[in-house]
């Protein structure tokens, strides 16, 4: 049985391995590819930027692994005057299509981040040397690479999903935090550095990251939003409602709904209590 077959047989065949140290192909000047097989490329230092027909333009920075599929148009490269350094290798059989199945691999979601690594540019430059050589046993030391490196980006990402999520966890109990204060006149992020156990750099950042804005920010449009139903919802004075808000005075309320709505508490429940 020859390697070929027996690395097909064990479901994954490495039929492609190499790299570039230095390598600066601008964009504009490539044409559209299409594979008939699997590829996994790892930007260790330099960035660029990536299309395909599922994804579109993608920036791409250092640190990237992005994988190719078979019949999926894609192309490449730097942008002017700069320049990346990249590992490759291509493969094919029933394991990363099974990875296809799973979603674990998806044209639609072509990259991830890994930063660098060393264990993984080592793996690829011993697959590179071995694909060379073209050794008896090549086909499965070039497999073993391969799973290696697949092992150590799935790995990656999926304590990187598992961060993403408590990070959304985080701001959404920040948040409840907020609805339920909302009678203060202001919310103190950084009280809340213990129980989050970040600091209020830290989670300010986040907060806005995730949001779109930053927390007194965010606050402040819970507060009108909650002015909002009540001048709609009840017949509550507008100074009432600015004082349960946590407003100095109506000067102030008013000043600040007006700021964000557009129009003045009185002429907003006018204006709307008509259509209603």
């Amino acid at each position: 049985m020859n390697d070929q077959l027996s690395a097909l047989l064990r479901g994954l065949y490495v039929s492609g391995a190499g790299g570039r140290k230095t390598a600066s192909y601008p964009l504009e000047s490539l044409n559209r590819r299409i594979l008939k097989t699997f590829a996994v490329v790892y930007i260790y230092k330099g960035s660029g930027l990536f299309q395909s027909g599922p994804t579109g333009t993608i920036p791409v920075s250092e640190g990237t692994v992005f994988f190719l599929f078979p019949g999926v148009w894609h192309q490449y490269g730097v942008e002017s005057n700069s320049s990346w350094s990249e590992y490759w290798m291509l493969f094919e059989g029933f394991i990363p299509e099974r990875y296809c199945a799973s979603g674990l691999l998806n044209p639609e979601r072509p990259l991830f981040s890994l930063g660098y690594d060393a264990e993984v540019i080592q793996l690829f430059q011993k697959a590179k040397k071995e694909f060379a050589q073209n050794l008896r046993g090549s086909g499965q030391r070039l497999g073993e690479y391969l799973f290696a490196v697949l092992g150590r980006v799935f790995s990656r990402a999926r304590i990187q999903d598992r961060h993403a999520e408590q990070e959304r966890r985080q701001v959404m109990e920040i948040i409840k935090l907020m609805e339920k204060s909302l009678s203060e006149p202001s919310f103190s992020l950084k009280r809340y550095e213990r129980t989050f156990s970040s600091s209020y750099s830290a989670l300010r950042k986040r907060f806005r990251r995730l949001t779109g804005y930053p927390p007194a920010r965010y606050f402040d449009m819970l507060k009108i939003s909650r002015a909002k139903t009540r001048l709609l919802a009840t017949r509550d004075l507008v100074k009432t409602i600015g004082s349960d808000l946590g407003y100095e005075d109506q000067y102030h309320f008013s000043r600040r709904f007006k700021a964000l709505v557009g129009v003045s508490p009185e002429n907003f429940r006018k204006e709307f209590s008509q259509k209603e």
